[in-house]
């Protein structure tokens, strides 16, 4: 994390202007001067005094890839953990909804089925449970060399020929427009080791910088590191892979976040590489933080810390299904948190202290016109304000008009004595655009011939700004991207 650094906002609409625009459903709005700020708040749509907080893990392996307990075993350990969602990502296979499971022997008697978005039905006695799921997998057929991902709500599997990962993300993203992907454990890509001598450098084995002259691959379990010849303390983000993730999200709509926290925290450097990214997506283009277990077993790893109910989501929802699920996946209307972020080494530790509680978020309270994010919540000692990787203020309140360091957006860190919790990232925009952004993300990835119209609106309100404004829509591609696909269904029989 960078030190404090003492900057003012400063925007790039200079001048007061006189015309008013269109937004589609946020109405007319006049263009801003300098001075007008707004905040694109993800939890606006939360009631966080009537809406449930619900856990989730959604990396979860089986013995169907590299896990090492069944579906059942899995499905039970976190069933007694009180779980709300559960989805099984095995590596290239879908093998949810829930099938129907033989009890006694945790073996499968049929296989799979269809529908299932609800919990796991009365089998040989099991009682229905409370536990969601829906269709999930482990993208891994692009080669050690290139990124994992999480591939939700889509029957695509892989069959191997994508040249990079970044074609095969589009191809998935293409093959169902009501799919959703997360990018899983980005530090196994993005990193550069150092020997614990802290002299020679390695890249990550997943990806080779020709730039680094010494870019000779460490072994291809590196992250099993503990004592051995690498540290992972003495580890940097590679600069030279930062655009590579910045290009994927900024044309892949439907790649909604990125892990933060993965397997215990085992990539400490994670938050910092989401900094990087939102640095220069922001503020029309979030990126959302997940956290995952990526659990491969119910029981310890070699360091003592249990594989499960490490990193989780914990999503706010009016109500329990995988509909308000799926929305809040895409909208940003969840936390994440971890146990195992305090050392500053991940998991590489005796372990967390699991007698100790996470902290909670209970109501996250804006205030625009003063400019004023206030958090309340439990379990937590302090709160730490983050704005392009720095610290720019502590406590539970950050003014985002006034100050000094806060641009582009702005997120929270709660830290207490049972971990951290991580909110996403709030917005820090121009006034006068930021209906206009908000039009676009909000288009739907499953486009009909019935949103031409409302594409057709955010146009011309597009089409209403002055050049200036139009820089700040950073998120103008995807309107272009859904105007083709319009094109292709009106040109469809």
């Amino acid at each position: 994390m960078k030190n404090l650094v003492k900057k003012t906002i400063n925007l790039t609409i200079l001048a007061a202007l006189s015309i008013t625009v269109f937004t589609g459903s946020h109405g007319a709005v006049s263009a801003a001067t300098s001075s007008d700020i707004d905040l694109l708040n993800p939890y606006a749509g939360v009631n966080w005094a009537k809406d449930g907080q619900y856990l989730s893990n959604l990396h979860t392996h089986t013995t169907f890839s590299d896990g090492a307990n069944t579906q059942v075993q899995m499905f039970q350990a976190y069933q007694n953990l009180n779980y709300d969602f559960l989805v099984f990502t095995d590596h290239d296979f879908i093998a949810s909804p829930w099938p129907n499971f033989n009890i006694n022997d945790g073996k499968l008697t049929t296989a799979g089925g269809v529908g299932g978005t609800t919990g796991l039905s009365s089998v040989n006695g099991w009682k229905t449970s409370n536990v969601l799921t829906f269709k999930g997998q482990e993208v891994s057929k692009t080669g050690w060399e290139n990124h994992h991902f999480g591939s939700y709500f889509s029957d695509f599997l892989s069959d191997g020929t994508a040249p990079d990962c970044a074609t095969l993300i589009k191809q998935c993203a293409d093959y169902d427009a009501n799919g959703l992907q997360v990018l899983f454990h980005p530090g196994r890509y993005a990193y550069w080791y150092y020997k614990a001598d802290g002299t020679t450098k390695y890249d990550s084995p997943r990806y080779s910088d020709p730039s680094n002259a010494d870019h000779t691959n460490v072994d291809s379990r590196f992250y099993n590191i503990g004592s051995n010849s690498y540290d992972v303390v003495n580890s940097a983000i590679n600069p030279n892979i930062v655009s590579w993730y910045v290009e994927q999200y900024k044309n892949i709509k439907s790649l909604v976040g990125m892990e933060i926290l993965n397997a215990g925290n085992q990539y400490i450097r994670d938050r910092e590489l989401w900094d990087d990214v939102l640095t220069q997506t922001m503020p029309a283009r979030p990126v959302w933080a997940y956290a995952n277990d990526d659990s491969h077993g119910t029981g310890n790893d070699s360091y003592g810390s249990s594989l499960i109910n490490r990193d989780m989501e914990t999503f706010v929802l009016p109500q329990k299904s995988v509909t308000a699920f799926k929305s809040a996946m895409m909208n940003g209307n969840f936390y994440v948190s971890s146990r195992y972020t305090l050392s500053g080494k991940g998991y590489f530790t005796s372990g967390a202290d699991r007698t100790k509680a996470l902290p909670k978020i209970t109501d996250i309270t804006v205030d625009k016109t003063a400019g004023t994010i206030k958090i309340t919540g439990t379990n937590y000692n302090t709160i730490t304000w983050i704005s392009c990787g720095n610290v720019v203020e502590t406590g539970d309140t950050v003014n985002y008009k006034t100050t000094a360091g806060v641009t582009k957006y702005v997120r929270a860190v709660l830290t207490g004595d049972g971990g951290e919790s991580f909110t996403q990232p709030f917005g820090i925009v121009d006034a006068s655009v930021s209906g206009i952004i908000s039009d676009i993300n909000a288009i739907p990835n499953a486009l009909k011939k019935t949103d031409s119209s409302k594409v057709a609106q955010i146009r011309a309100a597009y089409d209403a700004l002055t050049e200036v404004q139009k820089a700040l829509v950073t998120n103008y591609n995807y309107l272009t991207a859904a105007e083709a696909k319009l094109a292709q269904l009106a040109a469809s029989k």
